[in-house]
């Protein structure tokens, strides 16, 4: 079999196949790992006065998107996927309505996890 560097589009490929919940599940373990961390970090007077608790909610965010990245790119090889940004496909109802929903379930992600952050940091 030739393997070709031409990126190639699978329209065989359906939603489920291409996005997996475990990511989402992983990056929900890694802002409850960092919320008890948190507690702890907040509770220990030694650790209040290092220059890593001045930057932790910006440390937590990252650590949570680089558990989630690591999901993506690690367990599920989403740089091996084939895409053709040259042929677009046509935006239905049910894909706008699939975008909607993700965009609010993505502000409800973060306003729970800054929540969390807040509640346990002050």
């Amino acid at each position: 079999m030739e393997h070709s560097l031409l990126l190639t589009r699978n329209p065989d490929w359906e939603l489920g196949e291409t996005q997996n919940p475990l990511t989402g599940y992983a990056g929900l373990a890694a802002i409850v790992i960092l919320a008890f961390v948190a507690i702890y970090m907040k509770s220990n007077e030694a650790i209040n006065q290092t220059l890593f608790f001045d930057f932790r909610k910006i440390v937590g965010m990252l650590i949570i998107f680089l558990v989630m990245a690591a999901t993506e790119v690690l367990l599920f090889k989403v740089h091996r996927r084939n895409f053709d940004f040259a042929a677009p496909c046509e935006l239905d109802r049910g894909a706008w309505l699939r975008i909607f929903f993700r965009q609010v379930a993505l502000v409800l992600s973060l306003s729970g996890a800054g929540a969390i952050f807040l509640t346990a940091t002050f």
